[in-house]
Order: structure tokens, then C-alpha cells, then sequence
């Protein structure tokens, strides 16, 4: 829920996201609903919060 909330993307699109899908410092998200490919940036707290799951 902590991803959704920082990356504001759908629950269900970030239950989709892989280790391959984070690179070149962002998330690459590819959204269910509109199929649009789009990067959000690690940044500050995103960034910490992927550090510690990963």
C-alpha cells in the first residue's frame, strides 16, 4: 500500500511490478487500465522504501 501511495498508482498495477521493471532510477509501470507505459522517479522516500524490500 506504501508504493501505491508514493508512486500514486493503482494497488493493482503495483502488485504488477517486478525487479526488471525498476532501472535508470524509476519505476516503469505498465497500467492495466489504460495499458500506458509510464516511469515514476526513485526519489527520497521511494527510493529508501524500494532499498528495503529489495
Amino acid at each position: 500500500m506504501l508504493i501505491a501511495y508514493l508512486t500514486g498508482q493503482r494497488v493493482s498495477d503495483n502488485l504488477e511490478i517486478t525487479l526488471d521493471d525498476i532501472h535508470g532510477g524509476a519505476i516503469w509501470f505498465a497500467q492495466n487500465k489504460t495499458d500506458t507505459r509510464l516511469r515514476v522517479e526513485l526519489r527520497a522516500e521511494l527510493a529508501s522504501l524500494i532499498t528495503k524490500i529489495t
